[in-house]
């Protein structure tokens, strides 16, 4: 869909031809604690904490993926030698804003700041404000059906409530203004 999407792809082609053993994992939505706070969730948080309206749209779907558990479903995949393309990414597909409200609602946040857009007015807006905007597609929500096989376990697949809870009840990285 756009020059990022096809040279990761020509990447992971090259990669795999090269090495047939190549792991190659998928993720999408990654958030929790980090040293750099910059997530979806911290930049939701920021913007609560300076009263600032936080543009969401309804109508993009992804699947939240909260780091601790990648990183689970990373070090099992390699312990288990597999190989090939895998999905990390959490159990649950939605969009945007209902993230955001979860976010709000987990956090005890006003939830007044979340604004739902839909995000053709959200490209928009940022080609007015930029000049420009990178093209991407509506639904990026990935399966990690094929993680859960690989591993016949169940794998740290929380839900993003519990995700968000185990992240507001044990933090790390950065603060996040709640």
């Amino acid at each position: 869909m756009n020059v990022y999407g096809s040279t990761k792809l020509a990447g992971e082609r090259a990669v795999l031809e090269d090495d047939p053993t190549t792991l190659v994992i998928h993720t999408t939505g990654v958030f929790g604690p980090e040293k750099q706070g910059k997530n979806f969730v911290y930049q939701l948080c920021n913007a609560f904490a300076e009263k600032k309206d936080m543009d969401c749209a309804r109508d993009s779907f992804g699947s939240p993926t909260y780091n601790r558990d990648l990183a689970v479903m990373t070090v099992s995949l390699l312990e288990a030698r597999a190989t090939g393309i895998y999905h990390g990414v959490g159990p649950e597909t939605l969009d945007r804003h209902s993230f955001a409200m979860l976010i709000a609602d987990t956090f005890g946040l006003d939830s007044k700041f979340v604004k739902s857009f839909n995000s053709q007015a959200l490209n928009q807006n940022t080609v007015d404000r930029l000049g420009f905007a990178a093209r991407r597609g509506k639904h990026l929500g990935l399966s990690n059906q094929k993680v859960k096989d690989a591993l016949l376990i169940s794998c740290h697949h929380r839900s993003i409530t519990a995700a968000l809870q185990h992240w507001k009840d044990s933090p790390r990285g950065v603060e996040c203004k709640f």
